[in-house]
C-alpha cells in the first residue's frame, strides 16, 4: 500500500450536512438550484451585513478582524458553491450526450 493510499485510508471523513444542502439528483437541474440557493442566500446576507454597517459605521462597530473574517465568510460560502457545481458539472460530463439533452 503506498502512502498516499495510507493516507487516504486514514483520512478523517467529516460530515458537512450541517454547511450544505447535497439534494442533487443529477436528472433534476432544479435540485441544483435547491441545493446552491441557502448558500448563495447565505454569501449575500453577509455581504448585505458589511455594506449596512460600513454606511451607518464611525469606526467603531467593524475593526479590521471582523471585516476580513466576514469577507472570508463569503468567499468560503462561495467556494461551497462552487464545490456545489463542479460535482454537479463533472458527473454530467461523464453521462453518454443523449442522456443530458431534453427530449424534443
Amino acid at each position: 500500500m503506498s502512502a498516499t493510499q495510507a493516507q487516504i485510508d486514514n483520512a478523517i471523513a467529516v460530515n458537512f450536512s450541517h454547511r450544505l444542502n447535497p439534494t442533487i439528483q443529477p436528472e433534476k437541474i432544479i435540485s441544483l438550484y435547491e441545493s446552491l440557493s441557502p448558500t448563495l442566500k447565505r454569501a449575500a446576507a453577509i455581504a448585505d451585513l458589511l455594506e449596512v454597517a460600513a454606511e451607518v459605521d464611525y469606526g467603531s462597530a467593524l475593526d479590521s478582524d471582523s471585516v476580513h473574517s466576514a469577507a472570508q465568510t463569503i468567499r468560503m460560502e462561495l467556494s461551497d458553491a462552487r464545490a456545489m457545481l463542479d460535482a454537479f458539472f463533472n458527473q454530467q460530463a461523464t453521462k453518454p450526450q443523449a442522456d443530458i439533452l431534453p427530449e424534443s
